[in-house]
């Protein structure tokens, strides 16, 4: 087994989907931007306010994010981002009112299971 393997777990999976979870603040944040936008114009306090959230929120998350790949393999890492799709899904229905589709289930069912196999499989390598 090489050195440079980084052993994960699962409370390095929990942080690395906080992590993702924060990131997913982006598409809601813009979301909400590009509503304020029609509303107000680009130069209302409000779509200021918004944009200044969404660089918030990328840096907070830049921070963690290298923090997380000093500690995680980088399939990993980047196959666990995946899951942001998951985040953004669970924030159009409960803040926007969207609709799940059939579609939208059966894509999310297969990009958890890549995610969980890719993840799987780094931990079997070890």
């Amino acid at each position: 087994m090489p050195e440079s393997r980084k052993k994960i777990n699962w409370k390095q999976i929990a942080i690395l989907q906080a992590a993702v979870f924060v990131y997913s603040f982006i598409s809601m944040l813009s979301k909400c931007a590009s509503s304020l936008l029609k509303a107000h114009g680009l130069f209302s306090w409000q779509v200021i306010l918004a944009g200044f959230g969404i660089v918030l929120v990328l840096a907070v998350y830049a921070f963690f994010w290298q923090k997380i790949l000093k500690k995680t393999e980088l399939s990993v890492a980047y196959s666990n981002k995946a899951a942001g799709l998951l985040w953004s899904l669970v924030w159009s229905v409960f803040l926007f009112g969207e609709k799940i589709t059939v579609y939208n289930v059966i894509g999310l069912v297969i990009i958890v299971i890549g995610v969980m196999l890719i993840t799987v499989q780094e931990e079997e390598k070890k």
